[in-house]
């Protein structure tokens, strides 16, 4: 049992390290930076942060979400995606370690899953949905998907009903009611679910998605004109099934398919 407990809050306190990373390279990507030169330094005063303040979670709730040298304040997304990171990487990883099994498979799934840590963050900030990081996110897709026993079928199906749908919906608008990236990030997560994988995403994505512009409509927070990415969307979608990979299924069944 204290083993157990060990392992996660290893695991917690790296994936949230890696979170740490992950918001680093988002935003350094956006502002055209090289993600791995250069010290963290406040985007306020531009001051240097020390080791103390550079502590995943912990710095954010003693400096009560403000800069040290400003005052500033600190952005949620921060925390989150520390929080976010080091959750997955406890799911993921957490049960095979325990166990100990082989780690190959679920240390490919965290790494997709940071990958759609990068582009939630990066989507949600710019509306973009940069390539570089969907043919990576390909790559490990393909690796998993071979790995796992994937048949070449399945992941073809799963590509072309995830893109092709998207793709469907970005000719019918002229590019205005869905980008391109969309389509794009949509083949990767294809391979990596499958056909009912790739369905039953896409499902959970314009469902949730509904919820929230009708939410923002609602609130006034938002207007019919108002662009909404939708890739944080599809991306979240694939966290879901990540932690809960027995959704296809059960919702296929409840379709009585």
């Amino acid at each position: 049992m204290l083993e157990t407990v060990f392992t996660v809050f290893i695991l917690f306190a790296l994936g949230s390290a890696i979170g740490s990373f992950l918001h680093v390279v988002a935003e350094r990507y956006m502002a055209g930076e090289n993600p791995f030169l250069g010290n963290s330094m406040c985007p306020h005063c531009k001051k240097k942060l020390t080791a103390r303040e550079l502590v995943p979670i912990f710095s954010y709730i003693f400096q009560k979400a403000k800069c040290r040298g400003c005052n500033a304040y600190i952005p949620m997304h921060y925390v989150l995606l520390e929080l976010l990171s080091g959750f997955l990487c406890v799911v993921l990883l957490a049960p095979t370690l325990v166990s100990g099994q082989i780690l190959v498979v679920p240390i490919l799934l965290y790494v997709s899953a940071c990958i759609l840590i990068i582009l939630i963050h990066i989507d949600a900030r710019s509306m973009m949905l940069p390539d570089r990081f969907i043919r990576f996110l390909g790559i490990i897709a393909f690796a998993i998907a071979l790995y796992s026993g994937m048949s070449g079928d399945n992941m073809a199906y799963g590509a072309l009903i995830g893109s092709g749908l998207i793709y469907a919906i970005w000719l019918a608008t002229a590019g205005q009611g869905i980008g391109f990236g969309d389509v794009k990030l949509m083949i990767p997560l294809g391979i990596l679910f499958g056909f009912q994988g790739a369905v039953t995403l896409l499902f959970i994505a314009f469902f949730v998605g509904g919820l929230v512009g009708i939410v923002l409509l609602a609130t006034h927070s938002a207007t019919r004109k108002t662009a909404i990415p939708f890739g944080p969307f599809l991306a979240g979608a694939a966290l879901v099934l990540l932690v809960f990979p027995s959704i296809p299924d059960r919702f296929f069944a409840l379709l009585g398919v």
